[in-house]
């Protein structure tokens, strides 16, 4: 199973209690500057800094600059592609916007590995004649057996079984001064030159560029992805005036003591649910 980027980002902010869904009661301008919701003030009645909404259907956010409370009519930053209509359906963000959640995104994905990471399937190599050691492109960070990884060599029925897995095969550490890469050796029993080489292994988790996109984790991998999205939110978010900035730094600290406990109680590498 998996989840897209745009429902990833609502799961987090829910559990920050940062996110509600409202209702149009009617259309809003033609122009897509405006939408009507009688009942945004009943959700945030404090103020209206800071409020961004999420049009999901385009997948796009605006800030919300005017609020007529009477009316309902709230005015954004800058127009929709399209007009809002009536009885359409908004997430409203407070504090943080949707691309703040996408940056603490980009920034988790890259620190939550080895503890969550993807398959990563490479095609990129061809067999040459006489040589039977190749350099592991870098996209895959563990060719592990005990992992899954596996090596298969294209075959002459590329229609029906294109590929046939090698038995014989293991990698080697190539050290170098400030750096060290991986090499893959072959047996010259299963060798065959001008052929190309399918890497399954295991490397970080990618990130997904378009809300429709899906991160390929499932529960608990993604309540462990979430916290260190929450921990990397509030750590973007320093720097700001004194009082929220200090308030910033102490969640930080939270989340990550809750990052590094949910880590060690599972106490494993975890990959992906939907494997093939």
């Amino acid at each position: 199973m998996s989840t897209t980027k745009a429902n990833f980002r609502l799961l987090v902010a829910r559990r920050l209690g940062l996110v509600t869904t409202i209702t149009t009661s009617s259309a809003g301008h033609a122009s897509g500057h405006t939408f009507i919701a009688e009942s945004l003030l009943d959700k945030f009645p404090t103020s209206l800094s800071e409020l961004w909404v999420y049009e999901p259907t385009s997948f796009e956010s605006r800030r919300v600059v005017n609020y007529d409370e009477p009316e309902g009519i709230a005015q954004v930053n800058r127009p929709f592609s399209a007009q809002i209509g009536a009885a359409a359906t908004l997430h409203i963000f407070r504090r943080f916007s949707p691309d703040d959640y996408d940056e603490a995104l980009r920034m988790a994905v890259e620190d939550v590995y080895p503890y969550l990471m993807q398959e990563i399937v490479d095609t990129s190599l061809t067999t040459v004649a006489n040589q039977y050691e190749y350099a592991i492109p870098n996209t895959i960070h563990d060719l592990e057996r005990m992992y899954g990884g596996k090596v298969e060599i294209q075959v002459n029925d590329t229609v029906t079984y294109p590929y046939t897995e090698l038995r014989h095969w293991d990698t080697r550490t190539v050290r170098t001064t400030n750096d060290q890469s991986y090499t893959l050796i072959l047996s010259p029993a299963e060798f065959d030159s001008g052929k190309t080489l399918r890497l399954y292994g295991w490397g970080p988790l990618a990130y997904p560029a378009a809300d429709s996109d899906s991160i390929p984790l499932d529960a608990p991998q993604i309540n462990l992805l979430a916290l260190k999205v929450m921990e990397s939110l509030y750590a973007r978010a320093q720097g700001a005036p004194a009082g929220d900035s200090q308030i910033a730094m102490q969640k930080e600290a939270e989340y990550r003591a809750k990052f590094d406990q949910k880590r060690d109680e599972w106490g494993i590498v975890l990959v992906p649910t939907d494997v093939k």
